[in-house]
């Protein structure tokens, strides 16, 4: 499993790479034959693919310190509904940018049991990948409903999406290193293919868990579940 992983990797990291190379060399060399708007048509492309590196790059970091136990949890009492307004806020500009309706129902004031950092860093992916897999005006909506599981109650976050959906060979290969690969957004965003791994490990680091339910060209549905507070 390491060695497809790493071979996945050295694939991801080889794209932008490889494209950072092209583009630097197309500055350097055509720098005086360019107009204004052509260099910062170049350079807006050369940042795109160097944040989509260092993303890459800022997940690996973060799943190696998941992997080798070195990740800091703190569990404490966190008011959810306190914690995740802001984060759909920050996705607003976003989802206006795209046409698409980015909706809530939570319920109120419930607490749950969770490291509050890495509950954001969770929801932000969902959320994100949400936006990026649907289509001009398309809908993506965030919901939470209580559930009770061997006598222990949970709080269940529900993002859902009626973009473009998945078949179940790629939701069994989500979760797993070896298989990592990004896939181009709706209009055609750029991720680095390691973000759900980190959910999933994140999530399990507080006593939770994420699920997946997705049907093709008719959206997806992420849930993660956490302990509620009692």
């Amino acid at each position: 499993m390491k060695d497809k992983f790493i071979s996945v990797l050295a694939h991801d990291l080889r794209g932008p790479v490889a494209g950072q190379k092209s583009l630097n060399s197309l500055i350097l060399e055509d720098y005086d034959n360019l107009d204004d708007a052509k260099r910062k048509e170049l350079l807006a492309d050369l940042k795109d693919s160097s944040d989509n590196l260092y993303n890459l790059l800022e997940n690996l970091l973060e799943w190696s310190k998941s992997q080798s136990g070195k990740t800091a949890v703190t569990k404490e009492k966190v008011y959810f509904e306190k914690e995740i307004a802001p984060l759909i806020s920050e996705f607003q500009m976003w989802a206006n940018q795209k046409n698409i309706a980015l909706n809530s129902t939570l319920i109120n004031n419930e607490t749950v049991i969770a490291d509050k950092h890495l509950t954001r860093s969770i929801l932000r992916n969902l959320i994100s990948n949400a936006i990026k897999f649907t289509h001009e005006g398309g809908t993506v909506s965030v919901s939470t409903e209580k559930f009770h599981e061997a006598d222990k109650a949970f709080l269940k976050i529900n993002i859902t999406d009626n973009g473009t959906g998945m078949n179940e060979e790629k939701v069994q290969s989500l979760f797993k290193p070896e298989k990592a690969c990004s896939t181009n957004g709706t209009a055609n965003e750029q991720g680095t293919g390691l973000g759900l791994i980190l959910c999933k490990e994140f999530a399990g680091l507080q006593d939770g868990k994420l699920y997946v339910e997705s049907t093709v060209n008719k959206g997806s549905t992420f849930s993660l579940t956490l302990p509620l507070h009692e």
